[in-house]
């Protein structure tokens, strides 16, 4: 609404103008304020003037008194787009204190003088009341406030984002904004050079790492980088490249890039780039075309006003975009999660399948035996009836002792639903129900020491977590063939300890033990330690750490 306001200000000023002409005279040192009033080759030119020249100009205009209201203050101002000329004014004009180069109308006739700073006059010369004038101020000053802010707090939340998640994109992008934000205060002046350097090096930073042009548009990546390059030098070389053709044109690769890798990818997040990013790039090409094309086409328009919209508006469209594509990383990180959790099952359901076997080989032997004596009895005629129930009993006890071994194990892998309170110890001696005939049969002593304490939380998936540590201490030791093999399990306050005498992890593997699918087993799926991280992290709030202490390796739990 307020642009629309500003707007509808800006026509009526056009409209209800009291500048009846407007006459332009080449400068030479002959002339002065006092002569140029008798000087007669003025020549009419349109209120707003732009052309690429070296020289310095007189301007005269020509004031429609009739036009003035008595109870009215006029005021006239001369817009230097983006400071490139310097306006200079009789001495004995009264200037207003509510803009720069803005003066009290008085007279019929008012004279000035421009100073030609960089070969080119680009100037807009208005007239005002004193509260149009007024309320123009006002409506830029809040449509500024408002770009600053939006574009600040993009650059806020933006920062934050890197913080917490490390995804380049997003400091790339608040480093852009942050630029934006300086060029915009700056308000193209003094230092506009830098932060434009600044702002496309950071906006190219940004394109590369959020397209992935690497990956998808190789040939177009090396151009992004070479831009960098491009822009670094023509800033330390005074604009000496952008001076022969308009360089903003170099930013019609991101365009071109996005549309590219949406047309490979179908991502959505492209098509809000690619909106955002079309409106920036075009209001600069546009910018730089008033200037390289002046001659054919005069263009008249509050560039000031529309880049604090279009800055904005970028920000808020980029925000979607970056907000999008973060939902779609969360959402497949959940689904690589959920992919994780299924592998680890499936080589949990392994794990169980040979500690079974582990179990049951022992009274599958004696269930053989017992077979063998009642068939060898049968055959030698001395199968009584006293002997058949005393073989039966054994082969029974055998069968139960099966049948517990399957019930221990299948409610050691039950997932439960609810969190409860339970012992440490207990949770221990669970764990080792299915994994002591593993560590019998390799002679591989277990100790638990220190005091038993309870946490709340998943039983199952403690004992889950516990099994792995307690399974990669056996392997390891298994592997490396240690003598006198131990497992020391220690229990303090709220931590508790794994360690074995297997050697320790070396120092490059020991960075990599909690990655997925990292593993230095044959046939390993390198999910255990990872998924057990994850779940003492996640479900206990807890740290799951590594250290080497005395010739082995020490996995340390603590809530």
């Amino acid at each position: 609404m307020k642009i629309l306001i500003l707007l509808l200000l800006f026509i009526n000023t056009l409209f209800a103008s009291i500048i009846q002409d407007v006459y332009i005279l080449e400068d030479n040192p002959t002339l002065n304020f006092e002569n140029i009033k008798t000087n007669t080759d003025f020549k009419k030119t349109p209120k707003y003037i732009q052309r690429e020249t070296q020289n310095q100009y007189w301007i005269k205009i020509k004031i429609d008194q009739t036009k003035m209201e008595k109870d009215q203050e006029y005021l006239l101002k001369v817009d230097s787009r983006f400071e490139i000329n310097k306006i200079e004014f009789d001495k004995k004009l009264k200037k207003s204190f509510l803009d720069k180069d803005t003066i009290k109308i008085e007279d019929q006739y008012i004279y000035f003088r421009i100073i030609n700073l960089q070969n080119y006059v680009n100037i807009d010369i208005k007239d005002y009341t004193k509260k149009e004038i007024y309320e123009e101020k006002i409506q830029k000053t809040a449509i500024f406030n408002i770009a600053y802010g939006i574009v600040f707090s993009a650059f806020l939340y933006y920062l934050a984002f890197y913080i917490f998640n490390r995804q380049k994109s997003f400091i790339y992008y608040a480093l852009t904004q942050l630029s934006m934000l300086c060029l915009l205060a700056a308000n193209f002046e003094s230092l506009d050079n830098l932060f434009i350097l600044s702002f496309i090096i950071f906006s190219i930073l940004f394109t590369k790492e959020f397209l992935n042009t690497k990956k998808y548009t190789p040939k177009l990546d090396k151009i992004l980088t070479f831009m960098i390059f491009f822009y670094i030098v023509d800033t330390l070389l005074d604009d000496l490249m952008s001076d022969i053709f308009p360089s903003s044109i170099f930013l019609l690769v991101y365009i071109l890039s996005a549309v590219i890798i949406y047309n490979k990818t179908k991502s959505k997040p492209i098509l809000f780039y690619i909106g955002g990013w079309s409106l920036v790039i075009f209001t600069f090409v546009f910018i730089d075309a008033q200037f390289y094309f002046s001659d054919v086409v005069q263009f008249n328009i509050l560039f000031d006003v529309v880049v604090h919209v279009i800055a904005p508006l970028e920000s808020l469209i980029l925000a979607f975009s970056l907000s999008y594509k973060m939902k779609l990383l969360e959402e497949e990180k959940l689904e690589f999660e959920r992919k994780m959790v299924h592998q680890n099952k499936l080589a949990a359901m392994g794990e169980m399948i040979s500690n079974i076997a582990h179990q049951w080989r022992q009274p599958l032997t004696h269930l053989s035996y017992i077979m063998m004596n009642i068939n060898t009895a049968f055959k030698q005629d001395k199968l009584s009836e006293k002997y058949l129930d005393k073989k039966t009993n054994q082969a029974t006890d055998q069968l139960e002792y099966m049948s517990n071994t399957i019930d221990d194990f299948k409610n050691f892998y039950m997932p439960k639903t609810h969190k409860e309170e339970f012992s440490i110890k207990s949770s221990i001696e669970n764990t080792l129900t299915i994994i002591s005939s593993t560590l019998e049969t390799n002679k591989i002593n277990l100790e638990i020491n220190g005091e038993d304490f309870n946490i709340n939380g998943y039983k199952s998936e403690f004992s889950q977590v516990l099994l792995n540590l307690i399974s990669n201490a056996k392997d390891a030791l298994v592997k490396n063939g240690i003598q006198n093999p131990k497992i020391e399990i220690t229990l303090n306050k709220n931590q508790i300890t794994i360690c074995d005498n297997a050697g320790g992890i070396d120092e490059k593997t020991k960075e990599k033990i909690f990655d997925p699918y990292f593993t230095t087993k044959q046939k390993g799926n390198g999910l255990g330690l990872y998924m057990s991280k994850i779940i003492i992290e996640s479900h206990f709030a807890g740290k799951l750490n590594h250290f080497n202490k005395n010739g082995g390796s020490c996995f340390v739990i603590s809530f």
